[in-house]
């Protein structure tokens, strides 16, 4: 375990015990001792509500029912707030928070249009505010070598990336265990929402640039009736190209992950279902497999390696990984109101990455490529 001074104070909207990556949040949150839970308003339901307070043993008095009373009486008590709400719910709730200068955490995706993601980013801005997106999956240290692996150039100059994130969950569930925000395609597909943006922000993270153009197509196959299917062809900078699968209706894949990259001289490759391997093929050779323990790793810290080499850490440590950045990012911020830290993503990041999901939905509609216009920040 990673020992810091004093572990930093959390609150959570929404989050219950009855939600599955509310728990995984809570764990995250606590492996590494950066953080301490106490206080909320966990669900709606009163009977979640209590009991997943008493489950995490906060105070009956740290119990909230309503955000007004949560935010009276823990602003000046907490560090920061996790927002774990459905998507469409995260904008009012967010705005509400950065207003009264409270610190966010949200889970991804931090909004469910381009137009709310403006008004966020200006709040921010006008308050100075901090507000980071938790994307899990760049917590993995293989894929954080990878990164170095990129930006060392050590397979050579990149020329493409290609991500997959297959999954068969419109298959396997019915619709009516499915929740029903997710049900319904707004402006921008919750399909897109939901998966598409992890690639998005997969890409950025490893090559540090968002794509200059793209083109989507979209897909309903299932008997739900929602976007349930993407394909999308990128390009970036300096010839880079790149293709993203996603899918929930992939019979067979529960949520196979993959990563692939293509430079110059060589190629590297990482799989979830595989997350302490790292593949890579240099001048035409056969696939070498790294992991902690190579040698000249970028990756040998020891939060990293919370326990040696050949008993596999997995997606809740990985997710400790973020929870544990953003504990740095944030006492940062709280001792110069600024930060810089390569493993975060604030609303500047999903500013952009609604702005890529806005052009792959009208993509989808012209059946043309659409440009990436960024706003750029002042």
């Amino acid at each position: 375990m990673i020992k810091l001074n004093k572990p930093l104070k959390l609150g959570f909207v929404g989050g219950g015990i009855n939600s599955a990556i509310g728990q995984i949040h809570y764990s995250a949150s606590q492996l590494d001792g950066a953080w301490k839970v106490e206080s909320g308003i966990f669900s709606k339901n009163s009977n979640v509500n209590l009991n997943t307070g008493k489950a995490w043993n906060i105070s009956k008095k740290r119990i909230y029912r309503n955000l007004p009373d949560f935010i009276k009486n823990e602003k000046n008590l907490v560090d920061a707030v996790v927002v774990i709400v459905p998507i469409p719910n995260h904008f009012k709730i967010i705005c509400e928070l950065l207003k009264n200068n409270i610190p966010v955490i949200s889970e991804k995706t931090m909004v469910s249009n381009l137009d709310e993601a403006k008004i966020i980013n200006k709040i921010c801005k006008s308050k100075k505010g901090f507000l980071n997106i938790t994307y899990n999956y760049t917590g993995y240290p293989m894929l954080r070598e990878l990164k170095n692996v990129i930006r060392k150039k050590k397979l050579g100059s990149l020329q493409q990336i290609h991500i997959e994130m297959p999954q068969d969950s419109y298959i396997v569930n019915r619709k009516s265990s499915i929740q029903k925000w997710r049900l319904k395609d707004r402006k921008i597909p919750t399909f897109l929402l939901d998966l598409c943006s992890h690639m998005h922000n997969l890409s950025y993270f490893l090559i540090g640039q968002h794509p200059k153009k793209i083109f989507s197509n979209l897909s309903k196959y299932s008997k739900i009736n929602v976007v349930d299917n993407a394909v999308t062809q990128l390009e970036f900078n300096n010839g880079v190209k790149g293709c993203f699968w996603s899918s929930k209706v992939a019979s067979g894949h529960r949520n196979n992950l993959q990563v692939r990259i293509f430079c110059s001289n060589g190629s590297a490759e990482w799989n979830h279902s595989k997350p302490e391997e790292l593949k890579m093929s240099i001048n035409g050779s056969l696939f070498s497999y790294y992991d902690r323990s190579t040698k000249n790793s970028s990756i040998k810290n020891i939060r990293y390696n919370r326990f040696k080499v050949g008993h596999p850490s997995g997606f809740l440590e990985a997710f400790a990984n973020i929870y544990f950045d953003i504990s740095k990012a944030l006492i940062s911020y709280k001792k110069f109101k600024k930060y810089k830290n390569d493993f975060v993503f604030n609303q500047t990041f999903e500013l952009a990455n609604m702005e890529i999901l806005t052009q792959s939905t009208k993509s989808n509609l012209n059946k043309t490529w659409k440009k990436i216009n960024l706003i750029k920040e002042k």
